[in-house]
């Protein structure tokens, strides 16, 4: 679920950092005046520069230094690209289009365009995927996945580019081998030559179809299996299809014939994974020039590689490392240089075309060692080089030397690539909006288009009109194609027509053959998929399997729980175990409801100081009053808040997701300080003492954990980890807990940060461990639930036992011999602490992203106590711990990806649409 209403842009002019790095406190004032963003540089000033920051930042903090070569020198700007040539302009035939560049050939796509405004047509999907559309004349392909999500149906499908009506949807075959819940088995965009179109489907192998949905052949690559998935795409290159198979293991490079599918070559790749979609490009260095297939990453001993292919043979021409591992982006190229980037804020370099072996930094023209992008491929065009950083921050690079020319601040997490048409960038955010910026010397305000539905696939341009494939819909924006630019009559390839002499009608037609099902058969869409839930499974039903009786619960449990005024932290005790005292067995009603206009809650509410402390999606922050419901303070940051706030001693600790961590007065919104990461901050903060100070504690998407003093905001310690952090770190005893997405659980020694004993949890995570005694609970985005002795690191148990459920993304709450978790294939879970023994499970209608809170009477009887947890489907429930019987439901009206904070006879819960609800508690007749 990617609602997200209401998102703003934030704009800028970088006047903080030049070549794109972020200097040290101490350098700032040095540094400015040199800021002169927009203005070319002559090329000793540009070597100069780059030297001069090399040295100061390498001496000063441990930075990784910036690199200019003397060869190095500014590129003049162009007012129109070289591959903007105004031919074959109704063909966009693979990942980003005629050159895998992003580079529309012409025509004018529109730049204000939205649901309601310049649309030439929109046609739901038949079902989900995150590959881009390719067209070839009047024919758009697309992939997509149905049913079951752990091996569902894989599809290929033709439309009508002028009309959107569907030509032929055939069922290729059923995915298999692991993957991303993010990613899906549908990731690769097809490429097409307009007689033919290629699909692959990973450990399914890779697919020929004729333009009409006959299957022409098939070809098993072996497994290719990783546990993010794959989603490099394939691409033509004269008489050969090109297939990169990154894995975990015995990697390659393959070329087929796409005739006949028979290998024409293979490439052994040292690489335990990559998503690059390779590039071919001509380089004109030497007697008579050659083609270069370039391959960006694919990583190897801690270091992943650039590396230049001969695409006629396979042999390697050059390759250079330095790379972060677990690449993404493609490799772009303009004249006779590649440009490579790498994600997690990694480096971002420049090396020209036409070598031969093992290169060096001495061969590279220009290094800066920050500002790439995690997934978003960068963008040359008309002599300049566009990167979306994981900062949100849209860069542009003068080519030649790496200089900064401006840099602005988007909004939104970003996995679609740059593409460029007619003097503008597109960039789409996972939201939905697309951001529509000039291609010019100096930033302006980009133009902002709300598709009201979640985007990870790149769009695509042809003949003027812009396609853009989100979640649920295929868009067709209308543009224009110039007079000069027009294809002349008949140019274009005719779909065929059927007997009336007129294209199919829109619909979810398939074609009939073979290999798929009958004509006459329907494909359901993904709402009917939703609504049709095993007759063992319908929603408000709980679920106990045959198993042995749950525990003996007699005893009352009197395991420290938040306290009765307050919820200060997200999971509200510095254990995230997630327990409230209270009275929660009758209904609750409504007290009242603070709205926020254009708002967006995913980030919980945290209670304390008679006041609610939460941030929206959209960047402000609000504190509210707990009995009035209104507004006593608040902060327009322009960044994001996903992660929820700490309070603690009359402070309010929060980040956001330009990586900004800030410290407020609780009672007035008083800035105290602020600190800054290296990248987006989507978790909440823990608070612990040591030595008579309050000390803060998060993580970052920078893979590093940070420990400021509360009071000044200076750093104790930082540990860096091999991947992002996205959860909120545990305490108990001497000791921290971060579960990574680096599929490990880490703990880490709170005096001095260095890691002790860990464990392995064999998929990446995001969600909060919760920990009772010496035990912890945590799930995983690969679908298993973990029981762990954390003091020796040993599992305890999992669940389930062999083939994993979909993703958790629910934090566990967890109470004497019971631990509650909700999970994506919309149920609620309980397990036995100490055996795993599934206890119950409750059925909701959508995902259960929100973490369960346990709200235990004063007295401690657990027979009483009561799950107070909220679903996507906009409802919250209230269900017996022991049991999992319903007690009660409210409808809020919005998705409720938000967990609920529960203080006294209060429950605050904030929706996705914007409110915050305050709902008192009916007092009990229980005894």
């Amino acid at each position: 679920m990617f609602r997200i209403s209401g998102v703003r842009s934030r704009l800028s002019v970088d006047t903080a950092r030049v070549l794109s790095l972020r200097p040290p406190r101490c350098t700032a004032r040095f540094l400015s005046p040199l800021r002169a963003p927009g203005v070319a540089a002559s090329r000793f000033f540009s070597y100069f520069l780059v030297l001069t920051l090399g040295i100061v930042l390498s001496t000063s903090g441990g930075c990784r230094r910036a690199v200019v070569s003397p060869q190095a020198a500014p590129w003049p700007a162009l007012a129109r690209d070289p591959l903007e040539t105004g031919r074959n302009l109704d063909q966009w035939p693979g990942f980003r289009g005629l050159s895998a560049q992003g580079v529309a050939p012409g025509g004018s796509p529109p730049v204000r365009f939205g649901p309601d405004e310049g649309l030439r047509w929109k046609v739901e999907l038949p079902g989900e995927g995150n590959s881009s559309p390719v067209i070839w004349g009047d024919r758009l392909f697309l992939t997509w996945q149905t049913g079951d999500r752990r091996s569902p149906d894989l599809y290929l499908g033709a439309w009508d580019r002028r009309t959107g009506r569907v030509w032929w949807q055939q069922k290729v075959t059923a995915a298999h081998g692991k993957t991303h819940p993010k990613n899906g088995y549908a990731s690769a965009t097809p490429a097409t030559d307009g007689e033919r179109v290629f699909a692959f489907f990973g450990s399914a192998g890779l697919f020929c179809y004729d333009r009409d949905g006959t299957r022409l052949w098939h070809r098993d690559l072996g497994p290719q299996e990783h546990i993010y998935g794959v989603a490099s795409s394939p691409i033509l290159y004269g008489e050969w299809v090109i297939q990169l198979c990154d894995r975990e293991r015995d990697s390659f490079l393959i070329a087929l014939r796409k005739s006949d599918g028979e290998e024409a070559w293979r490439t052994p790749r040292q690489s335990t994974g990559g998503w690059t979609t390779p590039l071919v490009v001509r380089s004109t260095t030497g007697s008579g020039g050659r083609d270069e297939l370039l391959v960006n990453g694919g990583q190897s001993d801690g270091t992943a590689f650039l590396t230049s292919y001969d695409p006629r043979t396979g042999k390697e021409w050059w390759r250079i490392d330095g790379l972060e591992t677990l690449v993404t982006p493609t490799a772009v190229a303009a004249g006779e240089t590649a440009f490579s980037m790498s994600g997690r804020n990694g480096p971002i370099f420049a090396v020209p075309l036409g070598h031969n072996g093992r290169l060096t930094e001495a061969d590279l023209l220009w290094r800066l060692p920050r500002g790439g992008p995690y997934i978003p491929s960068g963008l040359v065009y008309r002599n300049r080089l566009y990167v979306l950083s994981d900062l949100k921050r849209l860069t542009c690079y003068d080519p030649g030397t790496g200089r900064t020319i401006w840099s602005g601040n988007l909004s939104g997490t970003f996995t679609a690539s740059l593409t460029a048409a007619n003097g503008h960038i597109y960039a789409v955010n996972e939201h939905g909006t697309v951001f529509v910026v000039r291609a010019e010397d100096r930033w302006e305000a980009p133009v902002e288009n709300r598709l009201e539905d979640a985007c990870l696939s790149t769009p695509a341009f042809a003949a003027g009109d812009l396609f853009i494939r989100t979640r649920r819909f295929l868009f067709c924006f209308a543009g224009e194609v110039p007079a000069e630019e027009a294809p002349a009559p008949g140019s274009r390839s005719r779909p065929a027509e059927d007997s009336a002499g007129k294209p199919p009608a829109a619909g979810l037609r398939r074609s009939a053959s073979e290999t798929g099902p009958s004509s006459s058969s329907e494909a359901m869409t993904r709402e009917e998929l939703a609504s049709s839930p095993s007759p063992l499974d319908a929603p408000g039903a709980p679920t106990a399997p045959n198993v042995p009786a749950t525990p003996n619960t007699s005893n009352v449990f009197t395991t420290a729980a938040a306290p009765v005024d307050a919820w200060p932290l997200f999971r509200g005790t510095p254990t995230c175990s997630g327990i409230a005292i209270g009275d929660a067995e009758r209904s609750p009603r409504i007290e009242w409801v603070y709205s926020a206009e254009k708002e967006s809650f995913t980030a919980s509410p945290v209670v304390a100081e008679d006041l609610v402390y939460l941030g929206g999606n959209n960047g402000t922050f609000y504190a509210v009053e707990v009995g009035t419901g209104r507004l006593r303070w608040k902060h327009e940051i322009g960044g994001g808040f996903l992660a929820s706030a700490a309070v603690q001693a009359g402070r309010v600790y929060v980040g956001d997701v330009d990586g900004k961590f800030f410290a407020w007065n609780a009672a007035d919104g008083a800035p105290l300080w602020q600190f800054e990461a290296g990248s987006t901050i989507d978790n909440a903060a823990n608070v612990f003492s040591a030595d008579g100070r309050l000390l803060v504690l998060f993580g970052s998407q920078d893979m590093n954990l940070y420990c400021l003093d509360g009071e000044s905001g200076e750093p104790i310690w930082r540990t860096a980890l091999p991947d992002q952090i996205r959860c909120q770190p545990p305490i108990t005893e001497d000791r921290a807990f971060v579960a990574g997405c680096d599929g490990k659980l880490h703990a880490i020694e709170l005096k001095t940060g260095k890691e002790q004993t860990g464990c392995e949890l064999d998929g990446p995570t995001g969600c909060t461990p919760a920990v009772q005694g010496g035990e912890l609970f945590v799930g995983t985005e690969s679908g298993f639930f973990f029981g762990i002795r954390w003091k020796s690191g040993r599992r305890l148990w999992q669940f389930p036992p062999e083939n994993p459920a979909d993703a958790f993304r629910s934090s566990a709450a967890v109470c004497g011999p019971y631990v509650v978790v909700g999970c994506r294939d919309r149920q609620i879970y309980c397990f036995h602490t100490q055996t795993g023994q599934l206890l119950w499970k409750f059925a909701t209608k959508r995902y259960v992203d929100a973490s369960p809170v346990i709200v235990r009477p004063p007295d401690g009887d657990l027979a009483r106590a009561v799950v107070v947890v909220g679903s996507l489907d906009g409802r919250l429930h209230g269900l017996g711990l022991q049991d999992g019987s319903p007690k009660w439901e409210l409808d809020l009206g919005g998705a409720i990806s938000a967990s609920a904070a529960v203080v006294g006879p209060r429950i605050f819960v904030a929706t996705e649409e914007g409110d915050l609800y305050c709902l008192i508690l009916a007092e009990s007749a229980s005894p």
